[in-house]
């Protein structure tokens, strides 16, 4: 094929690539627009950990849902139905750290950060239950100068696990009739 017959086809191929990524694009936004429209106007909150229980109201609040955190489970069931207000309630949280991967010396470089928490949706009888789980592995230096990048590096991964699980429970909350 002659170059200049390239040259002329160079405006009609940038176009067609053009249009198919903005198109795609699109259609992504669309189905990420789409996920949360399920989800109740508001809703009563009760975590037995307090950083999901942040990191869960912070992710429905910016959802668009009112959120009520409640201090107890005695509470949430009290107010839950005479409000006529959903109720969502994590116990049974439990965070781990393990040393997966370790250096010549014995000294641990990678480590999984896990949590795993029991979702509850509704309240009495009438809840469903729901298992999540997060983990993140992470690699950590073993230097001993290395403890404030070390310390920072874990408390974003902590930080990461609990938006994760919190994303996780929206969107199971978002699937229920």
């Amino acid at each position: 094929m002659h170059p200049s017959n390239l040259l002329k086809k160079l405006p009609t191929a940038l176009l067609v690539m053009t249009l198919s990524l903005a198109l795609g694009a699109c259609g992504y936004q669309l189905r990420g627009s789409q996920e949360h429209t399920n989800l109740p106007a508001s809703i009563n909150l009760y975590a037995d950990n307090q950083a999901l229980a942040k990191a869960t109201a912070a992710a429905l609040a910016k959802a668009q849902v009112e959120v009520t955190v409640t201090e107890s489970v005695a509470t949430l069931e009290a107010e839950s139905p005479a409000l006529n207000t959903s109720s969502l309630r994590f116990t049974n949280t439990k965070t781990q750290r393990q040393a997966i991967i370790y250096d010549t010396n014995g000294d641990a470089t990678d480590w999984r950060y896990q949590i795993s928490t029991q979702m509850l949706i509704g309240s009495g009888d009438d809840s469903q239950s729901f298992q999540l789980q997060e983990y993140r592995q992470v690699a950590l230096n073993s230097d001993s100068n290395a403890g404030s990048t070390n310390d920072r590096i874990v408390a974003k991964a902590w930080q990461d696990l609990y938006q994760a699980l919190a994303q996780q429970a929206i969107r199971v909350l978002s699937r229920q009739p």
